[in-house]
């Protein structure tokens, strides 16, 4: 398991940094707009009051001058977080499909290793990545908004609302290893990763259009609510239990199927 693990992380860890960097940097861009937001807030929420409101709720526009850079970088990490999740996404998708499309699987089964280790493995580097770049995230997040702001957000709540990136790419990773296992053969990872978040997007999108609350259930998108979490200092637990079901019933699923699964190596 070892060995899989440590060239699992050898394989991704280029692609890893440009996702950080890439993450880091396009949230760092976005924030850099904060202080001219700030400076001219009152003629800006004027501005927005004229969109309308399912427009507003969809893209998660809601500010207040009482709380104008909690705001703000709920805003910006709903962008970020969508590019997040791709990341989570194209990590597992690519755990067992990345053998077979390039025909090496034989060569791997053929090692003294059960297929639970190497998919145990596979799994453990994707997740390794995935926590790294969020410790790298928050690290910088963190250094961001000091640098910006002199009323930055409390510890608490600023690990919360960075750490709903993380918990979302746990469902996206999930999600990936689940399809990993079960489609036939995958030929595009990045084209099922691109198809799959966004199609969660959209429908997080209906809950503004359709303002149907268990349209929330459906989407990790609405699982956590920003704002909410500035105010209240929490996450919404029906929404975390409603995760921890489907990212373990994912995880199990995924191991069943692949131990029984027949690997296409030709």
């Amino acid at each position: 398991m070892k060995t899989v693990y440590l060239h699992e992380l050898r394989q991704n860890a280029r692609t890893a940094i440009i996702w950080i960097v890439s993450l880091v940097g396009g949230t760092g861009l976005y924030m850099s707009l904060y202080p001219a937001f700030a400076q001219h807030a009152n003629e800006l929420n004027k501005v927005l009051q004229n969109y309308p409101p399912v427009l507003r709720k969809a893209l998660n526009i809601n500010f207040d001058a009482h709380f104008a850079l909690a705001s703000f970088f709920a805003l910006v990490m709903g962008f970020i977080t969508l590019a997040a999740a791709i990341q989570a996404m194209n990590l597992s998708t690519a755990i067992t499909s990345k053998e077979e499309r390039e025909k090496t699987a034989e060569f791997l089964l053929s090692k003294p290793l059960t297929r639970q280790s190497i998919l145990t493995g596979k799994l453990a580097a994707a997740v390794t990545i995935i926590l790294s770049t969020n410790v790298v995230f928050m690290i910088s997040m963190r250094l961001l908004l000091m640098s910006i702001s002199q009323t930055s957000l409390t510890e608490p709540v600023f690990l919360l609302m960075t750490g709903s990136m993380l918990l979302i790419q746990i469902f996206f990773l999930a999600l990936g290893l689940l399809m990993s296992v079960s489609l036939p053969k995958v030929r595009s990872v990045l084209s099922v990763s691109l198809v799959t978040v966004f199609g969660f997007y959209i429908i997080g999108m209906l809950d503004a259009v359709l303002g149907a609350k268990a349209v929330r259930y459906l989407t990790p998108f609405k699982f956590f609510d920003l704002i909410y979490v500035y105010k209240h200092s929490s996450y919404e637990w029906q929404y975390l239990i409603v995760e921890a079901v489907f990212v373990i019933a994912a995880g199990i699923a995924g191991y069943i199927i692949y131990q029984g699964r027949d690997i296409n190596t030709i």
